[in-house]
């Protein structure tokens, strides 16, 4: 039965759809447009456009790329590895607006009384302190990281946020989709204690034995949404007036960032490196998240050790318990990202897997 079975990914986790497989988009994959979550039909034009944007952006010279070319007439080049090798035309189409939107939210949170000295501070060490004032990695050493650079190309510390250059972007200039910057921003920053997973840093040959003297211009070649979501968050704390004890605990944060410095110069494998970190993301959902049916089985299997643990439980009660311990991640954006899973939600994946256990 579990081989016949499809659950509607187009919808939340919680609404449970048990469709027929036949009926399924067949590669199972969610309809997600780039700019919002809740229109996945998208303008032909507006395709084209980005596509356009995309292939002018790699320096195609049969496309247009988004606004003028030269004088000559030919695409502009860009300039050494170390400045943006995005079309800067084209990404200031498709999100000039939130790169200004940032760009003023850093600010903000530099000017503030808590972090105007942050840029100078280094990442936290591990260690006994008061406030959790520690971090939870090694810190960067100038030492360690020439050794690792050297013999391995690589090297993985805690580091300050403010030492890399925390709005670069080594990509083609692409649209970036808000609702998943506010749905990461729920799921992860709603209270200050990480930002998770690791931002890739890229180093140039000639800079390995000096590395805090490039602090601040230190290119990013991973994702830029988490950069985003942890600027804006505390932006708006600050605009808001949020008090120094508020603040205080997201300087620790930006003080504990999970970093890997890796040595990088061609413009071509800066980009390439951009894509397939974001390969590596989309690989470890398929590979690691749970599919609908292996859902409906861990709901079913966990209400019943639950059980066993805690005596006869109710769909709401299971459901109170599960929501107590899981977050659930999602597409959406504000209410419907932080959506739990309910008693019915439980009791038709009990159903189902009742269903299934009997017929094997």
């Amino acid at each position: 039965m579990w081989s016949n079975l499809y659950v509607n990914q187009t919808q939340t986790p919680t609404s449970l759809e048990c469709i027929p497989k036949s009926h399924a988009n067949p590669h199972g994959v969610p309809h997600v447009s780039l700019l919002t979550n809740s229109d996945p039909l998208r303008p032909r034009n507006l395709l084209l456009e980005r596509q356009r944007g995309a292939l002018a952006a790699l320096g195609n010279p049969t496309v247009a790329p988004m606004g003028k070319r030269g004088a000559s007439g030919n695409l502009k080049k860009t300039g050494s590895p170390s400045k943006p090798v995005f079309d800067s035309k084209a990404e200031s189409f498709y999100n000039g607006e939130l790169n200004d939107n940032v760009e003023r939210y850093k600010n903000l949170i530099c000017e503030h009384n808590v972090f105007k000295n942050i840029f100078h501070e280094t990442a936290l060490e591990i260690r006994k302190a008061k406030n959790d004032d520690s971090g939870f990695t090694a810190p960067f050493s100038t030492e360690m990281a020439s050794l690792s650079l050297r013999s391995r190309g690589k090297y993985d510390c805690g580091f300050n946020f403010w030492h890399l250059d925390p709005l670069s972007k080594v990509d083609v200039g692409v649209a970036t989709n808000m609702g998943k910057v506010e749905a990461y921003t729920t799921h992860y920053l709603e209270e200050p204690d990480e930002l998770p997973g690791r931002i890739v840093g890229l180093i140039e040959k000639k800079d390995i034995d000096k590395i805090p003297s490039v602090f601040g211009s230190i290119s990013v070649a991973s994702p830029i949404e988490p950069r985003h979501a942890i600027i804006l968050r505390v932006g708006k704390l600050v605009e808001s007036g949020a008090s120094n004890e508020e603040l205080l605990p997201w300087a620790r944060v930006f003080k504990t960032v999970s970093v890997r410095l890796m040595i990088c110069e061609d413009r071509w494998d800066r980009i390439y490196l951009s894509i397939q970190l974001r390969q590596h993301i989309a690989q470890d959902y398929h590979s690691m998240s749970r599919s609908p049916a292996q859902t409906i089985m861990e709901i079913g299997a966990m209400k019943g050790l639950r059980e066993k643990s805690l005596g006869r439980l109710n769909f709401e009660a299971f459901a109170k318990d599960y929501n107590a311990h899981v977050k659930q991640a999602a597409d959406g954006q504000g209410e419907e990202a932080k959506k739990p899973i309910d008693a019915e939600f439980v009791r038709k994946c009990c159903d189902v897997n009742d269903k299934a256990n009997t017929s094997r």
